[in-house]
C-alpha cells in the first residue's frame, strides 16, 4: 500500500506536546515526516522525527502518526464495524491509563476537522515487534503473562459499562451484517484457497452462520474482561534492552468479551501447529494461574477450554474477512516471509488445525444447546 503524505505545522506539534506536559515550554523547529517502510491495510502510519529550540525528552526524538487508509474500497468495509472510531475511543478513555499493555498517546482525533484526523503515539521502534511467521516459545511465555495481567485486572468488572464502544457479543447492531460479510468472504476464500480449509472446518462454518447470533449469544454469556480482539505477534512488541516493556498496538477490535477470545488468537496466530500442540496445555495453565493469584477463581481450567474451543471461531471469522480483502500489498513485513509460503495460507491451515485439533464442531454443538436450554 502506497502511503499519502502528511502534513503537520510546527504550531500544532508544539501545542500538543506542549498540552502533553512532556516538552515543556520548547517549541519545535523542524519536523521530518515520511512513511513507515510497512503500512497496514486499514491504516496508514508516518515516523515523525521533530527538532526542537531546547532539549526535550528522548521520548519526543521520534513519534508515530497514525491516520486511516485513504482507499475507499477499505475504508467503507472496516465502516461497518467504526473500527478506527473504536480505537480513539479507547485511547481517550482515562479509566484504562495504565491498566493496557497500549503505546503513550500524544493526540487522537476521529472528526478531522479544523485538526489532522489521526492519531500521535510514541515510537515503539526500539522494542521487538512479534512475528507470526517465527515462532517463539519464549514469546509465547511474554505474551500470555502480558494478557492474564490486562484480563485479571478488568475481569467481570463494572468499568467495562464505561466503555460502550466496545465490541459486545450480544450487540447485534454493531455486529448487524456480520453473518452476511462472513458468509461471502467465504465463498472468496473457498474458490481461493479451498485446499487448505478442510471439510471438517467448512462445515463448521456453515453451521455457525446458519446458528450466528445463537453462536455470540453464547460466546456472549461467557465472564468477561478486556480483550485486544486481535491479539497476535504482529500486534505485540516484546521486551528488547533499549524498550524494556510489553506493548500491544491496533486496538481497534477492543472487545468486552471472555478472555479466551485473546488466548485462542494468540495460540493460533502466534505459534506454528507443532510448537502449539506441545505447550499448549502448558500456557493456558500459566494464564490461569496468573488470574488465580489475582484472585479471580471463578473459572476452571475444564471451562475455559471450552472457551478457547469457542472463540476459535472468531479466530475462522478475523482470518477469512483478512485473506477475501487481501490484495497483493499485504501489510505484513517481507523479513516475516517464508519462501514459498504466503500468509494467507499460513493463518488460514493454523485455524483449520485448531478447529480440528480442539473438536470446535462439538464445542459449537454444546454451547448452541446450552443456549436452547436456558431459553424460556
Amino acid at each position: 500500500m502506497e502511503a499519502k503524505t502528511l502534513q503537520l505545522s510546527h504550531t500544532w506539534l508544539t501545542e500538543v506536546l506542549r498540552q502533553s506536559g512532556d516538552a515543556g515550554d520548547a517549541s519545535v523547529t523542524d519536523i521530518k515526516i515520511e512513511p513507515l517502510r510497512h503500512q497496514g491495510r486499514s491504516s496508514l502510519l508516518f515516523r515523525c522525527t521533530p527538532a526542537f529550540d531546547k532539549n526535550t525528552s528522548t521520548e519526543l526524538s521520534s513519534l508515530i502518526f497514525k491516520c486511516p487508509t485513504e482507499d475507499k474500497q477499505i475504508r467503507g468495509k472496516l465502516s461497518k464495524f467504526d473500527g478506527y472510531r473504536r480505537e480513539v475511543n479507547f485511547y481517550k478513555a482515562d479509566i484504562l491509563a495504565g491498566k493496557v499493555w497500549a503505546p503513550k498517546i500524544y493526540y487522537c482525533n476521529e472528526s478531522g476537522d479544523l485538526n489532522p484526523k489521526g492519531i500521535l503515539m510514541e515510537d515503539l521502534g526500539r522494542g521487538r515487534i512479534g512475528s507470526i511467521f517465527n515462532s517463539h516459545a519464549d514469546d509465547a511465555s511474554v505474551a500470555i503473562d502480558a494478557l492474564a495481567h490486562m484480563h485479571a485486572s478488568f475481569w467481570e468488572s463494572p468499568l467495562l459499562a464505561r466503555l460502550p464502544w466496545l465490541v459486545r457479543f450480544n450487540n447485534t447492531s454493531a455486529l448487524e451484517g456480520a453473518a452476511q460479510t462472513f458468509a461471502s468472504s467465504l465463498q472468496v476464500v473457498r474458490r481461493t484457497f479451498g485446499n487448505i480449509l478442510s471439510t471438517y472446518t467448512l462445515r463448521i462454518a456453515e453451521a455457525w452462520v446458519a446458528n450466528f447470533d445463537a453462536a455470540l449469544d453464547a460466546m456472549a454469556r461467557l465472564p468477561v474482561t478486556l480483550v485486544h480482539g486481535d491479539a497476535h505477534p504482529g500486534q505485540m512488541f516484546f521486551p528488547t534492552r533499549e524498550q524494556r516493556r510489553f506493548y500491544l498496538v491496533d486496538w481497534q477490535n477492543a472487545t468486552a468479551a471472555s478472555g479466551a477470545v485473546d488466548v485462542a488468537r494468540f495460540l493460533v496466530m502466534g505459534l506454528k501447529a507443532d510448537l502449539r500442540q506441545k505447550f499448549e496445555q502448558d500456557l493456558v495453565a500459566r494464564y490461569l494461574g496468573h488470574l488465580y493469584r489475582a484472585h479471580v477463581t471463578q473459572i476452571q481450567a475444564e471451562e475455559f477450554w471450552l472457551h478457547i474451543r469457542l472463540s476459535n471461531l472468531w479466530n475462522l471469522f478475523l482470518n477469512v474477512l483478512a485473506v477475501a480483502e487481501s490484495g497483493q500489498d499485504d501489510g505484513f513485513p517481507q523479513t516475516d516471509r517464508v519462501a514459498g509460503f504466503d500468509w494467507q495460507s499460513l493463518i488460514l491451515s493454523r485455524t483449520d488445525r485448531a478447529m480440528r485439533d480442539w473438536e470446535v464442531g462439538e464445542a459449537l454443538v454444546r454451547s448452541l444447546a446450552m443456549v436452547r436450554h436456558s431459553r424460556p
